[in-house]
């Protein structure tokens, strides 16, 4: 019986044809260390791409968050990690599970029965069947979705080990593997949006500004390691001369600044007290959170360029831009950013989330008044509906820039559609948002620069992931640099088709703060 199973698997797989080959070739080199001399051989003609086995295990971060790290081992003992957050997501066919199920555990116990058995059959090259069937196993009825994190997590963890099969950077792998992103050109890097300072509740600020971004210049296409440096140098004035403490994602906690230009003029400040010159080294970004407090029916429709009209009829979008004053309406959001940046656009190069995905009316009249000066870019208006409006945002005119979180989308098929479908239209750019899992600090730089990322969204440099993520972005310019495969060009600013600028007139926001000084 066990010499039949034997013939069975050598005529399958032509074992007896593959080792006598084999000898013949190392017999007819006369190598003195035949043992040598058949791993090359056997090196050379196979990939070694075949998975042997995913591990994972539960870690704990600073926050107290328990993710999942994911282990891909190849057969030939090579070894790539990932991180991913967990779903406490119990549905209808969690058997088993209840509200106590510690996460981690449940996910291991979901991918090992449903998906693990199914995605070892493939080699770690194959990345379209593997995220194909990885989007299968997740939305079968019969497996348990393990969310997006884990997806791309598995996904990014696959590449990885293909890249190290292929000896080639990921960025490079990358590139290949989805060729549509750039083909041979030469390759570009991202332009750092850094999270400098901002509220450490934005409801509660007197301006619902979530962040100041640093950008720093790139006049030869290149991050220039001594404005890094000086960044590094703002963050610790500031903190001596505002006595901040560090947000989450490291950047500092500030909230003491009435309006847009107060924030400006602080950032301004730093930024001048370590050397840097504002505009030639140093630009700004500016990232909105306001509330929305009555979003309206009749903005939820998505109308394209020639059909938007100005129409008194319709009811705004209301947003709470100063927490505890006056609402104020989509309209009076973007004449207020008007008039706050239209003497600064050489310094404030970019604006996001500054309206909700429900006011499409509000989008367009400030990319009529400022998309042709900056980058109007939009970041949680497309995450909120899982990127499903990103069609909307495209048609509807709302920004130039989209900014994704590769994590929150799924597999990197997935995330490459995304940015595949945004940059058919001219005058459209991608941006990615980093995150705080040292695990995928490399990933993130590499998928930047093989997917021709606009910024790179980032926390605050008081983080340890946020500065491994720089480290690798740096490590990979000097790469390209050495090998001249770096495009020089200063980075430009991203102009599509513009909405005709509206001449209605719009009420002037009116504070409570105004009055109280025009009563003294």
């Amino acid at each position: 019986m066990e010499l039949l199973s034997w013939k069975r698997y050598d005529d399958k797989y032509k074992l007896s044809q593959i080792l006598t080959e084999a000898a013949r070739s190392c017999v007819d080199a006369h190598t003195a260390r035949p043992e040598e001399y058949l791993a090359a051989y056997f090196t050379e003609k196979c990939s070694g791409d075949e998975i042997r086995g995913i591990v994972t295990r539960a870690v704990y971060l600073p926050s107290g968050t328990v993710v999942l790290r994911l282990t891909l081992q190849l057969l030939n003992g090579m070894e790539t990690e990932s991180a991913a957050f967990v779903q406490p997501s119990h549905g209808e066919y969690d058997a088993g599970a209840d509200e106590t199920t510690d996460p981690t555990t449940y996910t291991t116990e979901a991918l090992q029965k449903s998906y693990f058995p199914r995605l070892l059959q493939f080699g770690a090259r194959d990345q379209k069947g593997f995220d194909t069937t990885l989007r299968q196993i997740s939305s079968s009825a019969e497996a348990v979705d393990v969310g997006v994190s884990v997806m791309y997590g598995l996904s990014t963890v696959v590449a990885s080990a293909a890249a190290r099969c292929s000896s080639i950077p990921l960025f490079m792998y990358l590139r290949q593997l989805f060729p549509s992103l750039g083909g041979d050109e030469a390759f570009t890097m991202p332009q750092l949006c850094i999270s400098f300072f901002g509220p450490g509740n934005p409801s509660t600020a007197r301006l619902a500004l979530k962040d100041v971004l640093l950008i720093p210049a790139m006049p030869e296409g290149c991050i220039p390691n001594e404005i890094i440096q000086k960044i590094f140098a703002a963050f610790h004035h500031f903190c001596r001369a505002h006595n901040t403490m560090m947000r989450s994602d490291g950047s500092l906690a500030y909230d003491d600044f009435e309006n847009v230009t107060d924030a400006l003029g602080l950032a301004e400040e730093a930024v001048r007290a370590v050397g840097l010159t504002p505009v030639k080294d140093i630009c700004i970004g500016l990232r909105f959170a306001a509330a929305v407090t009555s979003p309206s029916l009749a903005a939820t429709a998505v109308p394209s360029a020639a059909a938007w009209k100005e129409s008194k009829d319709t009811t705004e979008v209301m947003y709470a831009l100063f927490p505890g004053d006056a609402d104020v309406s989509g309209a009076q959001v973007s004449e207020y950013l008007r008039e706050q940046l239209q003497n600064c656009t050489d310094f404030v190069v970019y604006v996001e989330d500054t309206h909700c995905d429900r006011d499409t009316f509000g989008l367009q009249r400030l990319q009529a008044h400022l998309g042709d000066l900056l980058h109007v870019s939009g970041r949680d208006i497309y995450a909120r509906s899982q990127y499903k409006k990103v069609e909307h945002g495209i048609r509807g005119l709302w920004t130039s820039n989209f900014v994704l979180d590769p994590g929150a989308i799924g597999t990197l098929s997935d995330v490459h559609e995304i940015v595949r479908r945004v940059k058919e239209f001219e005058g459209r750019c991608v941006s990615f948002v980093t995150q705080e899992l040292v695990g995928n600090a490399a990933t993130m730089a590499h998928l930047s620069v093989a997917m021709e990322a606009r910024f790179l969204c980032m926390g605050g440099l008081l983080s340890t992931p946020q500065c491994e993520v720089l480290s690798h972005l740096i490590s990979i310019q000097s790469e390209l640099l050495h090998s001249r495969a770096l495009s020089r060009e200063a980075p430009k600013i991203a102009r599509m088709e513009l909405p005709k600028p509206p001449t209605d007139v719009v009420p002037e926001i009116k504070r409570r703060m105004d009055k109280k000084k025009r009563k003294k």
